[in-house]
């Protein structure tokens, strides 16, 4: 399950705002009585979206939400506790190989994308582990390689 980057809590919907214009006809029916016919509805433009539902903070979204829910898309800030390795501009988070979005991460939040290349994904992890078998020294082949 995804979490915010703000407030850290782990979320399982999103709130997202949109506003659209509605036209009705308003008439009298034959009673006299008030008549809200719906005309025409234009389209969506999203006003503030993907908000946090436990802090109301904007979670910034440059993919699409369900990516996000799914944790194929993370945003995380670069000091986040469940970043267990941070290579080059790869993350391993709760034991899933991510790509830094280099193109909108900045220096406040990561923008990460899932590895979906299981090969990749497995060298990146396999790299990770041997670096730090290399800085224990309490493991006896840490020094031969």
């Amino acid at each position: 399950m995804p979490k915010c980057p703000f407030c850290g809590k782990e979320i399982e919907y999103l709130y997202s705002w949109y506003q659209e214009v509605t036209r009705y006809i308003v008439s009298l029916d034959e009673s006299g009585n008030i008549q809200w016919e719906q005309d025409f509805v234009s389209s969506s433009e999203p006003l503030d979206t993907e908000l946090c539902p436990h802090c109301d903070q904007h979670i910034p979204m440059y993919d699409d939400p369900e990516k996000f829910l799914k944790e194929e898309y993370v945003v995380l800030r670069p000091d986040d506790p469940e970043i267990e390795v941070q290579r080059g501009n790869f993350v391993i988070f709760r034991g899933k190989v991510y790509k830094i979005d280099e193109d909108v991460s900045n220096t406040d939040l990561l923008i990460l994308r899932l590895v979906e290349d299981e090969l990749v994904a497995d060298i990146i992890k396999t790299g990770a582990e041997n670096s730090k078998m290399e800085r224990c020294p309490n493991v006896p082949s840490a020094g031969r390689r």
